[in-house]
């Protein structure tokens, strides 16, 4: 598909972007200048954060310029997860086989000596939080171009089995010719909590599914769900969630349905906020299963909108995107939400670790360890009671509304056309039961889905029951035999009888009788949709044509003339016929006869 360059686009490092948005002219990080592998010489600092940090470095052996990211020391040594570098590795691979012209190209993975490193194409441009940043919040169709380009890129990620799990505006690069490329696949997962940490998990609390901060299964919806985010930012200029910590912020994703971007730019049409609403529904069996599902839906959605419902743009000043409206901060950063770790690496200040609000960095999210005194250390208790009763409110409320009594399922769209067997399955995948029952249809292939009953969006009770309307194709009917030589009367009430219908009849001339079926415009005993229409030709009976006149002719002469005007001849011979003249014919020359009329010659 075409690109698009974004609007307030700026030109500068979209690697840079990705994390503190500027190469740092005053180094003094010790990777930099030194050689890496015997390969890769670091040039400068792009950005630290707590997972890994980024360097622009020049390839020597291809004489390119490339990203090169190293692990921080505490993942690679096991000071905080012994087994995040095999992750890392793992991870780096997987990203590495991905082809796809969206994603950023991971080139090589290696380690030298205490460095684990992984090289990276470099991009020169913008990334979405700058391009948010300077627009304020972009036109529904500038959303939904870039929607388009960041859900093919997912949707190539997810084919690959690959869950991106740190989809946000930082990671989403957008080159100097307008097109999207994301970057930094696999790369949280590789920074999971460890085994045995229950409720840990790593990604950017903006952007993080319910099921990803509950800490159950996670599969490609999650992407979905992150984009959505993306997806209500872009038309509002705004996050929908705001607060003063990660877990605030965690608890309104588990607990708070997104809302619907018109509330913030009521000219926004009412399918854009479905479809935000469809990919961010706290449900994951509610959302589409995965990126390609969702572009599917995107483009139905584009396809819906006028010009002057794409050209919608919410009024939002630039540079108001991190802030809500309240004042404080929305956190962008990648956190881990879970329990404190037991020491602060060395490499890093001790206390509490935080991004600045244009950083793309991990933050580990601890407490402080300044001592506190006074009123400080009486309201400790006090919090965590709050904290306490708030998991347990919002895990009630969550059980109530998704999986238990008040729990609902929205009917999967998008089955019309599908085969009954896909349908079914995406049925019982959303927690619903599936019945069918057939139908004629002349425009759905056999065996595959009309209809739905309720339609697809609509709301119904966990494990209720949604009917799909399956298509026996058209309804057919076995032409009858015999209406060559039966009636026009007869032939029409035969036809209609088995469902066909019958056209104005032919009429023609023809030796048969007057009213007698010659020809059907179908082959008897074949097999015909209902409602084809069937033409008869109807004989009129032969033409009258003129008698030529023969008396005194030769009788073979006679004979060969009459045989060609169309009639038959009979001779009868008169006294002994020895002059082989004809004397006589009926009927006389001049007189009208049918076409094949018999006419008898007197020969003498």
């Amino acid at each position: 598909m075409p690109s698009v360059r974004a609007p307030g686009c700026r030109r500068h490092d979209a690697v840079a972007d990705g994390y503190a948005l500027g190469v740092n002219s005053s180094d003094t990080d010790p990777l930099v200048g030194r050689l890496v592998d015997g390969r890769y010489e670091v040039l400068s600092t792009v950005a630290r954060g707590g997972m890994a940090t980024v360097y622009l470095a020049n390839d020597r052996r291809l004489q390119r310029r490339i990203a090169l990211k190293v692990i921080s020391p505490h993942l690679a040594d096991g000071t905080l997860d012994p087994e995040a570098a095999t992750r890392f590795r793992d991870e780096a691979r997987a990203a590495a086989r991905l082809s796809h012209p969206g994603i950023v190209a991971v080139h090589d993975q290696g380690e030298d000596g205490d460095l684990s490193y992984l090289t990276m194409e470099y991009v020169p441009g913008t990334n979405l939080r700058r391009v948010m940043s300077d627009a304020g919040a972009l036109s529904v169709g500038d959303s939904l171009e870039l929607l388009d380009q960041i859900l093919g890129a997912l949707a190539g990620a997810h084919a690959a089995g690959l869950v991106h799990r740190d989809v946000k505006p930082e990671n989403v690069l957008i080159d100097r010719d307008g097109r999207v490329r994301v970057a930094d696949f696999g790369l949280a997962r590789a920074a999971h909590a460890r085994p045995g940490s229950p409720g840990s998990a790593l990604g950017t609390v903006a952007y993080m599914a319910p099921e990803v901060i509950s800490g159950t299964t996670v599969d490609a919806s999650a992407d979905v769900y992150s984009v959505g985010v993306l997806a209500f930012e872009m038309l509002t200029g705004r996050q929908p969630y705001a607060g003063t910590d990660a877990r605030e912020i965690a608890a309104r994703h588990v607990s708070e349905d997104v809302p619907a971007p018109s509330g913030s730019c009521p000219a926004i049409a009412a399918p854009v906020d479905a479809f935000v609403e469809q990919l961010t529904a706290r449900d994951a069996a509610s959302r589409p299963s995965d990126a390609t599902v969702a572009l599917g839906a995107l483009r139905s959605l584009r396809s819906q909108l006028s010009a002057d419902e794409l050209a919608v743009r919410a009024a939002v000043d630039p540079g108001t995107a991190e802030a809500s409206t309240n004042g404080t901060r929305v956190l962008a950063a990648t956190s881990v939400l879970g329990p404190t770790p037991a020491a602060t690496p060395a490499s890093y200040p001790a206390g509490r670790r935080t991004a600045h609000p244009s950083e793309d960095a991990t933050t580990l999210v601890e407490s402080p360890t300044t001592p506190r005194t006074g009123r400080s250390r009486l309201a400790r208790p006090l919090t965590w009671v709050l904290v306490a009763l708030l998991i347990l409110t919002t895990g009630g409320l969550t059980w109530w509304f998704v999986s238990g009594p008040g729990a609902t399922r929205a009917v999967p769209d998008g089955l019309v056309g599908v085969s009954s067997d896909a349908a079914v399955e995406a049925i019982q995948a959303s927690g619903l039961e599936a019945t069918t029952v057939e139908e004629y249809d002349d425009d759905v292939a056999a065996g595959h889905v009309v209809g739905t009953d309720p339609d697809g969006g609509t709301r119904v009770d966990l494990g209720g029951t949604v009917t799909l309307i399956v298509s026996l194709g058209p309804e057919t009917a076995t032409v009858p035999d015999g209406l060559v030589g039966a009636s026009e009367d007869a032939a029409t009430e035969a036809l209609r009888d088995a469902g066909f219908d019958v056209a104005e009849s032919q009429r023609e001339a023809d030796p048969a009788p007057e009213g007698e079926v010659v020809a059907v415009s179908v082959e008897e005993g074949s097999t015909q949709p209902v409602g084809t229409t069937v033409t008869l030709t109807v004989s009129d009976g032969p033409d009258e044509v003129t008698v030529p006149r023969v008396v005194g002719d030769d009788v073979e002469d006679a004979r060969a003339e009459l045989e060609d005007a169309g009639f038959t001849v009979e001779v009868n011979e008169v006294l002994g016929a020895f002059l082989g003249v004809v004397v006589a014919q009926d009927p006389n020359g001049g007189e009208s006869l049918e076409s094949g009329g018999t006419i008898t010659l007197d020969v003498a």
